[in-house]
């Protein structure tokens, strides 16, 4: 049976007659865009490989995932969970209830999907899911986008059948087993347009400046404090800076008065157009985020977000420094002049941009998404 052309998994009908059903997967996850997007990603490449796939998302309501899913095309059940890690005690307490809540939920939507295979997309989110997978012993796999997993990937990690990671590092705070190095999942639409070209300035650094979907306010004001700094060098700096919706007015505002060449965009949809453009960018080291830098060969200044889970993203960060492919600024340090300084060393030394790019370029992983799905066809036995 060819597991790219009508997929289709074996079952036992009544009478103990055999028929074919369309393959099912739940993927599990989000609540961030750094979860919820290469969940997508993995969706997209399932669709591309299996026709009449049937796939569904479990994730929370009131978010991100509410916004994003339905979007895509892809149904979604939502169950309650709430984050266990950094929390008081009492909070702590009542999360566990709150998990053991929508496990149960979970339990029951999947008796009711009947999935051939769950995939945890990353995150506190997936919990339940996994969880009631594991409980109803159903196939499952859960992928880490970060170097240091978090507190769920390594409990669940025990009791999946792969661990699909993005750093070849992550595998040392993993049981063993079976645990797979194949990057971060990204959207087709981030590298369809084939492979990054090298960066050429031509004299005008386009720098692509952003925090996530809702923008990241030390980074605003970085730039906002820069504007003096960069006064001498506005005739060689194009930006584009996705500020998010609570700091729009206030830098459209200040990028007028200082008569920079400035779009300004409360959010960003075309990503992919949007890192075809940019020579530089200026953003926060989430896992996601950092596999569409590299695979579209993007030098970075990299300001690590210092509030999440583990500090995972400044060990994100540092490993791509570390690599040549960035120049991290931790969010303590970040000021307007050292972001200045860091734009001009850049204009100053375009050959060492250049390197960074082709090193930035070295690190991608385009074909992660195809990989994760490979390695569950085999699990099915498909491959």
């Amino acid at each position: 049976m060819n597991a790219e052309c009508g997929l289709r998994h074996a079952e036992w009908g009544g009478h103990g007659s055999r028929r074919l059903s369309p393959l099912r997967v739940v993927l599990a996850g989000g609540g961030t865009g750094g979860h919820l997007y290469p969940g997508i990603a993995v969706a997209r490449c399932l669709q591309a490989r299996c026709p009449g796939v049937d796939i569904a998302f479990v994730g929370l309501s009131g978010g991100l995932d509410e916004r994003v899913v339905p979007r895509e095309g892809f149904r979604l059940y939502t169950v309650p969970v709430q984050a266990l890690k950094g929390r008081s005690r009492v909070a702590q307490v009542r999360a566990l209830g709150m998990l053991m809540v929508g496990t149960w939920q979970a339990v029951r939507l999947l008796q009711r999907l009947h999935p051939h295979l769950i995939i945890g997309a990353g995150g506190y989110v997936m919990g339940p899911a996994v969880l009631a997978a594991t409980l109803l012993r159903l196939p499952r796999v859960i992928m880490e986008q970060n170097l240091i997993p978090g507190l769920t990937v390594r409990v669940l990690a025990r009791c999946a059948h792969r661990v699909f990671t993005t750093f070849a590092e992550t595998q040392a705070y993993l049981p063993a087993g079976w645990v797979e190095f194949t990057g971060t999942p990204i959207r087709p639409e981030i590298w369809a347009s084939g492979p990054p070209e090298a960066v050429r300035c031509n004299g005008v650094l386009h720098v692509l400046v952003f925090g996530g979907s809702q923008g990241a306010h030390r980074i605003n004001q970085a730039m906002l404090e820069a504007l003096p700094f960069l006064q001498k060098h506005k005739q060689q700096l194009r930006i584009v800076h996705q500020t998010g919706d609570a700091d729009f007015a206030t830098m459209v505002q200040a990028y007028q008065q200082a008569a920079l060449d400035v779009e300004v965009s409360p959010f960003l949809h075309d990503m992919g157009a949007r890192y075809r453009w940019a020579h530089l960018v200026v953003c926060r080291a989430g896992a996601s985020t950092l596999a569409e830098l590299t695979v579209c060969g993007k030098p970075s200044i990299l300001v690590p977000y210092p509030y999440a889970a583990d500090d995972h993203q400044r060990y994100n960060a540092l490993a791509l420094q570390q690599q040549g492919a960035a120049q991290v600024i931790l969010d303590a340090e970040l000021t307007g002049a050292r972001l200045a300084e860091a734009l001009h060393g850049v204009l100053a030394h375009p050959l060492r941009l250049r390197q960074q790019a082709e090193r930035s370029r070295a690190l991608g992983k385009p074909q992660a998404a195809d990989a994760i799905v490979t390695a569950c066809l085999r699990l099915l036995g498909f491959t």
